[in-house]
């Protein structure tokens, strides 16, 4: 669920198969997506369902993760109006809520809640048969 960007430099939960919901983009005179710089945005990917069926059934459970959850909740909501009855958002994606401490070293990073601040195990290693790569 995580973008090609975020898989690779940001990392990743070591198993899961990643299918991206949307593809960023920039163009500096262009719309922001919430809570990104401006010109951000992304294109969302038009066979992410598509894409989750060939590894998928409607039947199987399936955890998506995005970075805070945003995506992650769309993502659930795409697959449930496709049939998946057991897709579940990892609330406070991969990376967590930005710290909101002017005093802290960390302050505006995403190191507060989320998978990878939990502890949970993630890498970065890449595993060429559960990366999303453009044909």
């Amino acid at each position: 669920m995580r973008t090609f960007e975020e898989y690779a430099f940001g990392g990743h939960v070591e198993s899961a198969k990643n299918v991206p919901l949307v593809f960023p983009k920039y163009d500096p005179k262009g719309p922001s997506m919430p809570g990104r710089p401006p010109g951000c945005s992304g294109d969302p990917n038009p066979n992410f369902v598509a894409e989750v069926q060939e590894v998928c059934g409607p039947g199987d459970t399936i955890l998506v993760m995005c970075a805070t959850g945003g995506r992650g909740a769309m993502a659930v909501n795409a697959l449930a109006q496709a049939g998946f009855m057991k897709a579940y958002n990892i609330v406070n994606g991969f990376e967590g809520d930005r710290v909101d401490d002017p005093g802290s070293v960390f302050h505006g990073k995403h190191m507060r809640n989320g998978w990878k601040n939990a502890g949970l195990p993630w890498g970065y290693d890449f595993h060429p048969d559960l990366m999303w790569v453009a044909e």
